[in-house]
């Protein structure tokens, strides 16, 4: 009974086990590379296509130009997605003056958005797309359409770095320490 006990219960609970253990070990390491991993080509399509707001005319990201951006693209379905917003509502406070704008780029209709936001204030600007929203982080490196899902774009607007899931305040923190100290709003 004992040797039955191994084979048919134990062994494979210990299989398991690590299995996930694997599965979670090759996720986060996986997910810690993303945060790190730098894109040397030019973006310049992200920044020249105009998305329409809710409460603004038609803007491009080229509009913030000379800013760092931190730009997260979102849906209201999304359950992550509305979990981290009030990180990001909090971070965008913290670095207001040090020419870091927040973007964040909805991927849903204009409706949904509207009543999300009665009830989740957003104070960064929030521009709406479509399937144009897929497009662009497709351009950013997003081809399995991961939401939620951040690009974290230099003054030069060639550079960036891209978070896929939840951002965690501190590599956000760490990255935008790192752009603000190394470029200055003079160097374009």
């Amino acid at each position: 009974m004992t040797k039955r006990f191994f084979q048919h219960y134990l062994l494979p609970a210990l299989i398991g086990v690590s299995a996930l253990y694997l599965g979670i070990y090759t996720y986060q390491h996986i997910n810690r590379h993303n945060h790190s991993q730098q894109q040397s080509t030019t973006i310049s399509p992200v920044f020249s296509t105009q998305l329409s707001s809710i409460s603004t005319p038609p803007a491009a990201l080229n509009h913030w130009k000379n800013k760092i951006l931190v730009v997260n693209f979102w849906a209201t379905w999304c359950a992550p997605c509305k979990k981290e917003i009030p990180t990001l509502v909090k971070m965008r406070q913290q670095w207001l003056n040090k020419d870091v704008e927040f973007i964040g780029i909805a991927i849903d209709f204009p409706d949904d958005i509207k009543a999300f936001i009665k009830t989740t204030p957003i104070p960064y600007p929030v521009l709406i797309a479509a399937n144009e929203g897929m497009q662009l982080m497709q351009l950013l490196g997003n081809t399995k359409g991961v939401l939620p899902f951040t690009a974290v774009i230099d003054r030069s607007q060639h550079s960036f770095e891209t978070i896929t899931g939840i951002v965690q305040t501190d590599d956000l923190e760490k990255r935008l320490k790192q752009l603000t100290s190394s470029q200055s709003p003079s160097q374009n």
